[in-house]
């Protein structure tokens, strides 16, 4: 039998929190907002092994919001005929050097920026609730990153904090083997089967949290929302923006080099995942 697996790639706005061995992922609403920000739309492209025959698809980004409004946002992804009991593999840990893209430790999760870590604000932030919907549960398969953005500088209150910062994830995956006729599920609280994958097929599925063009796209990234909207207690003072470094500098793992672009946001750069710390509690 022939090994075959499903990747799940993660890319937009999101945050992710550890939560007794699994992982929640909350889906950032940031939709109608103001200075011609675009809305980000979450989505869903599967792409089937080319050598099943079978074609991509996708779930549509209306459908999707329907579950939403309708307060169903309570997800999970879901692996049926397990042999035995979920089990998550992952690497919270930070690189010890975010300049050095290829070693032993590249698809590590660490390289996600914590907001909570030492890295940032070495706190647990206060969140503001409703704006996570859905919040899918990941309890099984292995989380890594699985490309990077180019090196970023960090500042603080908008002055320079840490020139020369490194690489960060620019798109993270929960891939799950299905060799032994696993099926991987995507649920609502409605009990819906948002995936219909077939057994014995690989796929690579993107769900994504993002423009639905990179057309028009205004600078300066994306990175502020988080605080525009999750944590909008902390003054402008304290609040931590990514930018481009110069000259660039390109890991050997970047996003569009590895994937096609339906399958990671349109600028990886601008709309990069984030995690926080267990202690603050559930995502809501």
């Amino acid at each position: 039998m022939s090994s075959t697996r499903v990747r799940i790639v993660f890319a937009g706005l999101m945050v992710f929190r550890p939560n007794k061995g699994t992982f929640e992922l909350g889906v950032l609403r940031a939709l109608n907002l103001r200075g011609g920000m675009p809305d980000h739309v979450l989505q869903i492209n599967i792409f089937p092994d080319s050598s099943s025959g079978e074609k991509p698809s996708a779930i549509s980004p209306a459908s999707l919001e329907s579950y939403v409004k309708a307060g169903d946002v309570a997800w999970s992804i879901e692996v049926r005929n397990l042999p035995g009991s979920p089990n998550l593999h992952t690497n919270t840990g930070i690189p010890s050097d975010r300049h050095q893209a290829a070693q032993p430790n590249q698809n590590d999760f660490g390289w996600m920026i914590n907001l909570e870590s030492g890295e940032f604000h070495a706190k647990t932030l206060t969140r503001s609730s409703g704006v996570l919907k859905p919040v899918i549960s990941l309890d099984h398969g292995v989380l890594e990153t699985v490309c990077k953005t180019e090196i970023i500088d960090v500042q603080k209150g908008g002055k320079p904090f840490r020139d020369d910062f490194g690489f960060i994830t620019g798109a993270a995956a929960l891939t799950i083997d299905t060799t032994g006729n696993e099926q991987v599920t995507l649920k609502t609280q409605g009990q819906a089967d948002l995936f219909n994958l077939k057994p014995g097929v690989s796929y690579d599925i993107a769900l994504l949290n993002t423009p639905l063009s990179a057309v028009g796209l205004p600078t300066g990234g994306h990175f502020g929302l988080y605080y525009d909207l999750l944590f909008p207690s902390v003054p402008s003072s304290e609040r931590f923006a990514i930018k481009s470094h110069h000259p660039i500098k390109l890991p050997s793992d970047g996003c569009l080099s590895k994937f096609r672009p339906e399958m990671v946001d349109p600028n990886p750069f601008k709309c990069g995942g984030i995690v926080v710390n267990e202690t603050g509690g559930p995502l809501q």
